[in-house]
């Protein structure tokens, strides 16, 4: 199924630590409360997260990685890792270090976890 990249984003939070509020990925993702809000109704309605009422907190909703969302993410981020080697594969063994040395920092610039951050950056991701 096909996901926007704020949409994947949300899923990469998650896979990061569970259970997260909405204000938490609003927060780390630079999204009003409601923006967060529409996003996360979207992604809950393909199946990938779901919510439920919080233990310490009635009012407060956690959100959790369904299976389905835990296998986009991994999905995605090995379809990256091996078009990133593949790109690397064809540079000449000399230059391989400092490409990875500017992909890490562009990715940190961008504010994307390392290892997600890739050549499909910016486009719908489909899995």
């Amino acid at each position: 199924q096909e996901v926007t990249l704020a949409q994947y984003r949300a899923l990469v939070v998650l896979t990061e630590h569970q259970p997260r509020t909405m204000a938490e990925i609003a927060g780390v993702l630079g999204l009003s409360p409601s923006s967060c809000t529409r996003l996360v109704e979207r992604i809950e309605r393909k199946g990938l997260v779901r919510r439920s009422p919080s233990p310490e907190s009635r009012r407060r909703v956690d959100l959790h990685l369904e299976p389905a969302g835990e296998l986009l993410v991994a999905t995605v981020m090995a379809e990256r890792r091996r078009a990133i080697q593949e790109l690397l594969a064809g540079l000449p063994a000399s230059r391989v270090a400092s490409v990875r040395r500017a992909l890490t920092e562009v990715a940190e610039l961008a504010g994307e976890a390392v290892e997600v951050a890739g050549p499909l950056a910016g486009h719908a991701i489909e899995a």
